[in-house]
Parts: C-alpha cells; structure tokens; sequence
C-alpha cells in the first residue's frame, strides 16, 4: 500500500487518493505475476518438483497429456514425471525460456530464504524492546499474578487457608481508633506477603505435579503398549495368530468403550473377523487366478507358450492355491489344539496319527473333496503330478508321472506302471475313457 502510495504520488503528484488507489492495484497485480513466475520456476526444480503447476502452464489440464504425466508418477516417482513434464515444457516454449524460468525461480528462492533469515534476527533484535516494553506496562507480572491467585483459589493447602481465615477476619474488625487500624493494616500487609510467597509455591507444587501425571500417563500408555504386544505374542504361540489377533481386538474394543464384553459379544467379534478373512482369502485367490489366466494366455497368444502349457500353468497355480489353504487350515487347527503339547507337539501329533491312524494333539482336517473350487484336483496330490501334461488327444504315458483327463471335469491321473490312453474320437464316439494299463497302486 506504502509502495503503490509513493508510486501513484510519482507519476500523478496532487493526484490524491484515487492515484494511490490505481497505483496500488497495479503493484498488486506486478507482485502476483512475481509469486506466480517464481513458484512456476521453482516448480521445476527437482527439490521441489509440481507437475500439476507445470500441467496448469502449459495448458494441458484435463488433456491426455496431463494424464500421461500423472501415469508416469504414479508408476515411475516424481522426478519421471518432472522429467516428462519439462520436455513438454521445452516443447511448448523452448529451452532459452525455460532455463530463464527455473534461473528465476531459483533466484526467488535464494532471496526467500535470505528474507526469512532476515526476518528472523529481526525478531531477535526486538526482544530486549519487548521486555522493556513488558517491563514498563507489566504484562508478565500482572500474568504471573492471575497466575498466583488462581493457584490459591483452588489450592487445600492448610497453610494458605490459615492466612486466607487470617485476612478475611482482620478485614472484618473495626474499632481501636487510628491505632487500631494502624496495627491491622501492618497485620493485613505481613499476612498478604505471606500469601503471596504461599502462592507461588503452589504455582511450582502445581507445574511439578502437572508434570509428574504427564511423566505417569506417558509410561503408563508405553507399559500397556509393551503389555499388549507381550500378551498378543504369547497368545500367538499358545492359539495361533489368528485367534490371538480377535483376542486382541476384544480387547481394544473393551478399552476403548470402557465396557466388559460377555461371552456373546465376544462371540459377534470372532464371527466377524472370520468372516472378513475368509473373505480376504477368497478374493486374493480370486486375484492370483485371475493373474494366471492372465499371464499364462497372454504368452500362448503371443506364441512365448503353448495354450495346453498356459492351460497346464493356471492348474499349477490353483494347485498351489489350495495346497496353500489346506496347509493353513492344518496349521490353524494344530495351533488352537486342546493337546498340550504347544505347536510343535499338536501338529506333529496330527501328522503322525494321520498316518499311523493314532490320536495326535489334533483333529486333521479332511482332505479337500475332488472338484472343489471346480478345479477336479484333490488336496493332496500324489508324486509326480507337478508336472501336469494334457492328454485329451491320448497317447503313451509314463508311469510315476501325471496327466490331465476327466469325462466329467478335469481330473489328474497318475499311473504306477507306463501305458496308452485311448482318446474319446478314436472310440467311435463313446463318451468312455479307456486305459490300456495295470494301474494297480496308482490313484486317480
């Protein structure tokens, strides 16, 4: 306002206040376009890279090449994008302006900061004009003083409800003459003294009490915190992480709510999370085949594969999959067996009485029925079926390998001894597989 004052005076002198008015605007508007050219240029610099800025000035907002700007962030980091951007912007206005605009926005920065610098021992300089000022008004002390008398309003301490008694009497006698209230002014003036001093002291006893409760509740929240992950681990070891996880959250809740769950509510919890997990499970199995089919077609269209290969890869990955999930279930259940063995003792436990028909620490789960997830694969598949070949053309097979069949739905077949299947159109139409093997031994 100053400036665009003395400017206005300059060019129209006597022109009064609309000079000043119209002269002010203008320096408004030549400091605008300063801030903006600045931070445009500083924009380009790598310290402190915005390529939405850059988007803006170079009239691409909303444009596909804005679009491909923020792709590139997303996938690639800041400076890939800035990086994509500037040559935008070389291509937009050229590289002589560019260089001027990062040299500008550069130059704005050094004097910013040197500004803020400034600035800064400015405030510094001031502090002895404040405190005089201070001084000579008494903000402090009439701060000090609110202070003080609320300490003794609120304070129990006896002694300084002993002077308060103390005061309040004396200011209520009367008589003695001038003597009389000679003596109980001294009085009065001694007691106030004494109160102040009583007061500060509560003022010091409060902030060191403040202080302790907060020094409390800091290692208070700390212990809990450590308490909390002690009790979790050793829920973990004892239940499983997944039960210790909804033992946690019971807990959390019950803290946060201040209330005490019974055993329904508990029971909603763990119903709850399971539910979500389970979900969780199926949707990140959904996902990985998904990706199969995805990737694996991908190379058989592009040739880097055959389509029965590709078919081959996303039966591998469902196989997997649900290997996977049986293991977890088996685990899930060793870690929350009753047997007492620990981990270690109930899963052993089970894996030796599934073989040995005995009672292990806990109940196996029971395998996966054929067909499940329409896959045709059974939980746990027998040796050799990791390398699955197709064979709905028929043809020689291998004994000890496994091969993709199945009249009603893919199933794996593993012989113990070579042979040939007979495809369906070498049949004369029979909708029968025949096998020209011994198969004894082997499972299908």
């Amino acid at each position: 306002g100053g400036l665009g004052g003395g400017i206005g005076e300059a060019l129209s002198p006597g022109g009064g206040f609309a000079g000043s008015i119209a002269a002010t605007a203008i320096v408004g508007q030549v400091q605008s376009f300063i801030d903006s050219t600045s931070k445009l240029g500083q924009a380009m610099s790598s310290l402190t890279p915005d390529t939405n800025a850059l988007a803006q000035a170079m009239g691409i907002v909303g444009t596909q090449e804005e679009k491909r700007i923020q792709a590139i962030e997303k996938l690639n980091g800041k400076q890939a994008a800035l990086t994509a951007a500037m040559d935008k912007m070389r291509e937009t206005i050229g590289d002589k302006e560019v260089d001027r605009l990062k040299a500008f926005g550069e130059s704005s920065r050094l004097i910013g900061n040197e500004f803020a610098i400034a600035m800064t021992k400015m405030q510094a300089s001031l502090i002895p004009v404040i405190n005089l000022i201070d001084k000579f008004f008494g903000i402090s002390k009439g701060a000090q003083d609110s202070e003080r008398a609320r300490a003794i309003e609120n304070s129990t301490n006896p002694d300084i409800l002993r002077v308060q008694s103390q005061i309040a009497a004396l200011e209520k006698q009367t008589g003695g003459g001038r003597s009389g209230a000679k003596t109980r002014e001294n009085k009065l003036k001694t007691l106030k003294a004494e109160l102040k001093v009583l007061g500060d002291q509560e003022v010091k006893t409060n902030k060191i009490a403040a202080k302790n409760e907060t020094d409390r509740l800091t290692l208070e929240a700390s212990l809990r915190a450590t308490t909390d992950k002690t009790k979790f681990l050793q829920d973990t070891l004892q239940f499983g992480e997944q039960e210790a996880e909804i033992r946690q959250r019971i807990l959390e809740i019950e803290r946060s709510e201040s209330i005490v769950l019974d055993a329904n509510g508990k029971q909603r919890i763990r119903d709850a999370m399971e539910l979500e997990r389970s979900l969780q499970r199926q949707v990140e199995f959904t996902k990985a085949i998904g990706a199969s089919f995805r990737d694996s077609f991908r190379d058989a269209i592009t040739g880097a594969t055959s389509f029965n290969q590709a078919m081959v890869n996303v039966l591998n990955t469902i196989r997997d999959r649900l290997i996977g999930m049986y293991l977890d279930q088996m685990f899930a259940q060793a870690t929350t067996g009753g047997g007492g063995g620990g981990l270690l003792g109930n899963l052993f436990g089970g894996l030796l009485g599934g073989i040995f028909g005995g009672g292990g620490g806990f109940k196996a789960p029971p395998p996966m029925k054929p067909g499940f997830m329409g896959t045709g694969i059974p939980a746990v598949l027998p040796k050799g079926s990791f390398n699955i070949t197709p064979k709905a053309a028929g043809g020689p097979v291998k004994g000890g390998s496994s091969y993709l069949v199945g009249e009603r739905g893919p199933e794996l077949f593993s012989p113990g001894v070579s042979g040939t299947i007979t495809p369906n159109h070498a049949m004369g139409g029979a909708t029968n597989i025949v096998v020209n093997v011994d198969a004894s031994g082997s499972s299908v």
